[in-house]
């Protein structure tokens, strides 16, 4: 009985994360990021003070799409190993194995879904003025253009790093319109600022890389 309990439960297990926790998470993230561009845009804050949006920087939906599909193929195979693990005949206590079994199932159903953090919880949006940064390890920062100190291309990570006062983040190169990003960091920072990351920069201003 429970060798059928235990698969059972991981597809209720999949179903939970996607309805109750991957739903919600996306909206807020939508949601905390309308908020944050609202206030840097909003009418009520002094001329001077007052920024406008260039372009937002996320993946695009072709990419998220092939996260989806890469999540499907390991959803499936944590699925089989599962089924392999619920014919394991119980041993008493049988109430120890079937947490440990459980368990087992949370960690394997969970899994996947960490492929999401990066595709939909990282965005960043070029302003006029600066970069507003939304993180989903760091929450929301702005940063305007007179704030950053540096912007390097570090191949290892293959990531733009913008360094600023107020920390450090990067910025994916496979991001959609990246060439606006890049266009802010030319026109509106020094070279001396941004020239360890002159060759990427330049290729940037044709838009994301090609995988």
């Amino acid at each position: 009985m429970i060798g059928l309990i235990i698969p059972l439960a991981f597809v209720l297990y999949q179903v939970m994360i996607y309805e109750f926790v991957f739903k919600r998470w996306t909206t807020k993230v939508n949601s905390s990021l309308e908020k944050h561009i609202a206030s840097i845009t909003s009418l009520d804050r002094p001329f001077e003070e007052r920024d406008g949006v260039v372009a937002v920087l996320k993946f695009s939906d072709r990419r998220k799409k092939a996260i989806w599909i890469l999540v499907l193929i390991l959803t499936v195979y944590f699925f089989a190993l599962t089924l392999y693990a619920a014919p394991v005949r119980f041993q008493k206590p049988q109430w120890l194995n079937a947490g440990g079994a459980a368990l087992f199932m949370c960690l394997l159903g969970s899994a996947p879904w960490i492929l999401f953090v990066e595709s939909y919880g990282n965005i960043r949006v070029v302003t006029t003025n600066g970069i507003l940064k939304r993180s989903p390890w760091t929450g929301t920062t702005y940063v305007r253009w007179d704030e950053i100190e540096s912007v390097r291309w570090i191949p290892i990570i293959d990531d733009f790093f913008v360094t600023s006062e107020k920390g450090l983040f990067a910025v994916n190169p496979v991001y959609e319109n990246l060439e606006r990003f890049a266009e802010g960091i030319t026109k509106n920072l020094p070279r001396s600022k941004w020239i360890h990351a002159e060759k990427r920069l330049n290729q940037a201003l044709g838009g994301p890389f090609q995988p």
